[in-house]
């Protein structure tokens, strides 16, 4: 029996051919919309973003119009992630800090999506994770040799480790992945889990590589408890 297609532009495979059977976009069919969900769920998954950000966009930002830090926070982010296209491929950086909840993750991960939808391979990780793989993974050359070659990286939470202010390898851990994504000119997120000065004194490669444009301070609302941090 002869199959009855939904659609007669792309035949219910959700993307188009050219007639030399190359891909030619998505078809805005249903099929099309499928296809889509499934290809953002594949990217999103394979890029480490948290799947409770998948979904959220620049509007999800809470209004907190009594902190002028805050409103400063989301005009930045929302211009980074119009200037996806030309910080691509560049040695930027942007070291987020401040009030826990107020949104630090969410703006990361808005630009980190940008990224994905211009067709860049994007990576989010945890400090905790890489330190964690750097004690006990014996294949650590490759987990962050994908950290420091991703098109663009965002590092959450740095600095927020268990290990001794004497141990050495946390900051030459970072050093060795940011001195690698300068030279290569790939741009890097870096989300501490403390105030910048706290973190520096044990991670002092983030006073020899960040510059003070390169810093946002947020403070505002917590997002979860609706109260002052």
């Amino acid at each position: 029996m002869e199959r009855i297609m939904g659609c007669d532009k792309c035949y219910d495979r959700g993307y188009l051919l050219n007639d030399k059977r190359e891909w030619d976009g998505l078809c805005d069919c249903p099929a099309g919309q499928k296809y889509l969900a499934k290809h953002i769920e594949k990217t999103f998954t394979e890029a480490n973003i948290p799947h409770e950000f998948w979904k959220l966009e620049l509007k999800d930002f809470i209004p907190q119009v009594h902190s002028v830090q805050h409103i400063n926070f989301v005009e930045r982010t929302a211009s980074v992630i119009k200037s996806v296209p030309n910080i691509m491929k560049s040695s930027f950086i942007w070291v987020i800090y401040g009030d826990e909840g107020t949104g630090n993750t969410l703006a990361a991960t808005l630009v980190l999506k940008e990224a994905i939808d211009k067709g860049f391979k994007v990576r989010y990780v945890l400090w905790g994770d890489i330190i964690a793989n750097k004690l006990k993974t014996s294949d650590i050359d490759k987990y962050l040799h994908d950290l420091k070659t991703a098109e663009m990286l965002c590092i959450d939470r740095v600095g927020g480790d268990s290990i001794g202010r004497e141990s050495k390898f946390p900051n030459e851990t970072l050093d060795s992945i940011l001195s690698v994504r300068y030279s290569n000119q790939l741009p890097t997120i870096i989300i501490l889990s403390t105030e910048f000065m706290e973190a520096a004194g044990r991670l002092p490669v983030l006073l020899s590589r960040v510059r003070e444009q390169d810093k946002s301070e947020v403070r505002g609302m917590n997002y979860i408890t609706q109260r002052k941090v």
